[in-house]
């Protein structure tokens, strides 16, 4: 790796019972858990040196063209996230009150009924707007119940990229996303609300947005830091997303060794 970038480093930790570790740390831009995952197949998987061999890092792309897919991206995303922007979690977090998590899972006779609901309220381009609309109905109530101010919601949503149309292996986040904000009045109803994200993202698809967005993410992978995380968060230094919003695929199971010892 190249010791001038620092988004991707590996630490040998040794420990005082004689064994040793070794740390893989890498700035979330350059890989989620997924490509994480990948990455090692990849590279310590069957053939290792051929696999070193065909790893190659992403030049930075300083184009005229790029730069202006970036700024584009930067002022849409800025733009559209303004507020005022209504937020889940509470402005004071009480560090005592603890944690509630529910998972909720479906059975193959609820996926269908679910699938058939969706389709009658409008949602075309597969499930996921319904299950949008539904989440920010839920956002919604819970911050009625805890009697704040409800405003706008803006939600990014990743849209999977990874391995299309792309040679050899792929090393990094390949996530790009679309960037909804809805009213109050546009998720009165599951129909309204899968109307109104019909309706961003084929605007946003027809614009390049998402395409826009990884010009801008390609230029912030190869920034000073400092100079990322000023363009990141000089707003306010608080949260501008009302919430996150992803279906993207499961984690890889099939990594489950590395060089001989379990992951």
């Amino acid at each position: 790796l190249n010791p001038a970038i620092t988004c991707v480093r590996m630490d040998l930790v040794q420990r005082t019972d004689g064994s040793s570790s070794i740390i893989l740390s890498w700035n979330h831009m350059i890989m989620d858990g997924f490509g994480a995952a990948s990455f090692l197949n990849e590279l310590f998987g069957d053939g290792m040196e051929k696999n070193l061999k065909l790893i190659s890092y992403e030049k930075p792309n300083y184009s005229l063209k790029s730069f202006v897919k970036s700024v584009k991206a930067k002022y849409f995303i800025d733009y559209s996230s303004r507020r005022p922007v209504s937020i889940l979690g509470p402005r004071k977090i009480n560090l005592n009150s603890g944690q509630y998590i529910e998972v909720l899972t479906f059975n193959p006779k609820q996926k269908e009924q679910i699938h058939k609901a969706a389709l009658a309220c409008g949602s075309y381009y597969g499930t996921s707007a319904f299950y949008l609309t539904c989440a920010a109905r839920a956002v919604k109530s819970v911050l009625v119940k805890r009697k704040s101010k409800i405003a706008n919601f803006w939600v990014p949503v990743p849209r999977d990229n990874r391995k299309k149309g792309a040679y050899g292996p792929i090393i990094g986040n390949r996530l790009s996303f679309i960037f909804y904000r809805f009213k109050k009045t546009d998720i009165a109803t599951i129909r309204s609300g899968i109307k109104e994200i019909n309706r961003q993202m084929k605007y946003q698809i027809k614009i390049k947005m998402p395409d826009a967005y990884n010009h801008l993410m390609n230029f912030m992978k190869w920034m000073p830091l400092s100079i990322y995380y000023f363009l990141l968060k000089r707003r306010s230094g608080n949260s501008i997303s009302s919430f996150l919003f992803t279906l993207a695929p499961d984690h890889p199971r099939d990594l489950q060794s590395l060089l001989g010892k379990k992951v």
